[in-house]
């Protein structure tokens, strides 16, 4: 049994703390030495997915070992966060975390999780704002004559999500308030789902990412009425803010940040951060994801959790504002 005679005759305690020293698992210093899962709040196909792929692929050549992107949709990203706070905190599994986690703990009395403590930031690897899109069928040119349309047809315009209390469900109903409207929410499990409704013409409208709407905006299949963010897109200098059209101070964007489970020993953290600051500022990735539409980041960890405690506050402000009550 003993290989070593030197440990047969130490004190059981001795050689209890010796075997356990063995059988440690590695230490930071030897991580990752096996394939890194980041589990997606949404399906394959959206703006997020996109992105995390796009740093993935790139990830996976700094850190040597496979990065497999794990597609866990439903319930405006509740199912995919409660699964990583409840993972090993050992850096192998991790959250592309977006505006949803900070919304969620306003949206419910009660989660299985907490977003401002059973999560460690890793680095934010993008912000982007949206384009307000309609089905051409809808006769608009523009944001204000749309809103008349709204207004003169009470109950029956309907907007798609890729679920209730997503950011593009939250970002439509700021902007419903600002206009004095009301549609008719309908969520999906994801934008990709909620985008082909509106091309469809079975929705009339959706809040949607540069990256996916653009190409339909191109050949008619859409139409586009304004941009989210504060300032007009780089990508798409031609559309209009929807603050310039009448609702001065209206500005949402959105942002997709890596996250670890609580209690991440530091020096995974820390090695997960350099590696994807140097993923997000790749030459050819930057690239990339100006052509999707979005700003390239790649923050500190430090800037990240700043970032999901004042998203926490402005969500939750925001979410008293418009009227949403948490469910339990």
């Amino acid at each position: 049994m003993f290989k070593n005679n030197k440990l047969r005759h130490l004190p059981a305690v001795a050689y209890a703390a010796v075997t356990l020293a063995v059988m440690a698992p590695a230490t930071a210093a030897d991580y990752p030495e096996r394939a890194v899962r980041i589990v997606v709040e949404f399906p394959a196909g959206g703006a997020t997915d996109i992105v995390v792929r796009r740093v993935g692929a790139k990830l996976r050549e700094h850190i040597g070992q496979q990065i497999v992107v794990d597609n866990r949709p439903g319930a405006g990203g509740l199912i995919a966060h409660e699964h990583v706070a409840k993972s090993p905190a050992d850096g192998y599994t991790l959250l592309l975390a977006s505006t949803a986690l900070a919304a969620n703990k306003s949206l419910h009395r009660k989660l299985a999780y907490d977003a401002s403590t059973d999560f460690a930031a890793v680095s934010l690897l993008a912000d982007w704002g949206a384009i307000v899109v309609i089905h051409p069928s809808i006769p608009a040119k523009t944001l204000g004559e749309f809103v008349q349309v709204v207004k003169a047809r009470p109950g029956e315009i309907t907007y798609s999500s890729a679920g209730t209390g997503t950011w593009p469900h939250l970002a439509q109903e700021m902007l419903n308030s600002r206009a004095g409207i009301s549609m008719v929410h309908v969520p999906y499990n994801g934008a990709a789902p909620a985008l082909q409704d509106v091309l469809g013409g079975f929705i009339h409208t959706k809040i949607d990412s540069y990256v996916t709407s653009m190409p339909h905006i191109k050949t008619g299949k859409l139409r586009a009425l304004g941009v989210t963010t504060a300032e007009r897109m780089l990508q798409a200098p031609e559309i209009p803010t929807v603050a310039e059209q009448g609702y001065p101070g209206y500005a949402a964007a959105i942002w997709a940040g890596l996250m670890a489970p609580k209690n991440t020993p530091r020096e995974v953290i820390v090695k997960l951060e350099s590696n994807v600051v140097a993923s997000v500022k790749d030459r050819d990735v930057n690239a990339q994801l100006i052509g999707d539409g979005v700003r390239p980041v790649g923050s500190t960890a430090a800037d990240l959790d700043k970032l999901l405690k004042s998203e926490l506050a402005l969500w939750a402000k925001v979410i008293r504002e418009i009227g949403i009550k948490p469910t339990e």
